[in-house]
């Protein structure tokens, strides 16, 4: 973000990276609570994402 020259647009900038974080972090809670209310698909997701470098995103998609 250091590239932007405005101070109002790089904060503007900063709150849209903020705001799309927070999105994010939401909707992978979401996608846990709607794989975990399964017990064959919460077994294969914990099993997934115990591999390095797979998180809940890769998991869900591999379950899919």
């Amino acid at each position: 973000l250091k590239h932007y020259r405005s101070d109002g647009l790089e904060a503007r900038a900063q709150a849209a990276l903020d705001a799309l974080r927070s999105e994010r972090r939401q909707l992978e809670r979401e996608i846990e609570a709607l794989i975990e209310s399964t017990a064959e698909l919460a077994q294969s997701f914990r099993i997934l994402t115990s591999a390095p470098s797979v998180g809940t995103i890769v998991g869900a998609t591999l379950l899919v």
